[in-house]
């Protein structure tokens, strides 16, 4: 297997990742909404959680559309 697409799997995973924590902290401080209990999802926790991977997911793009991140991490193979 290429070893770009396991970097870049966890590069993706890892900016993803810390966008959803981002949104979630954001959210519980500036609108005061608990987290998703992710021990019970409910149909509002689950629809909560497709809205903070939504807004991830959006954000994500427009930083790398603004040039702040990188599409991908390419390292040279020898």
């Amino acid at each position: 297997m290429d070893p770009n697409k396991i970097i870049n799997g966890a590069y993706h995973s890892a900016v993803l990742g810390g966008l959803m924590m981002t949104n979630s902290m954001l959210a519980k401080k500036l609108l005061k909404v608990k987290p998703a209990d992710l021990g019970q999802i409910s149909l509002k926790d689950s629809s909560m959680l497709i809205v903070n991977i939504y807004v991830a997911m959006m954000t994500k793009q427009a930083l790398i559309k603004n040039g702040i991140l990188p599409p991908n991490i390419n390292i040279p193979t020898s």
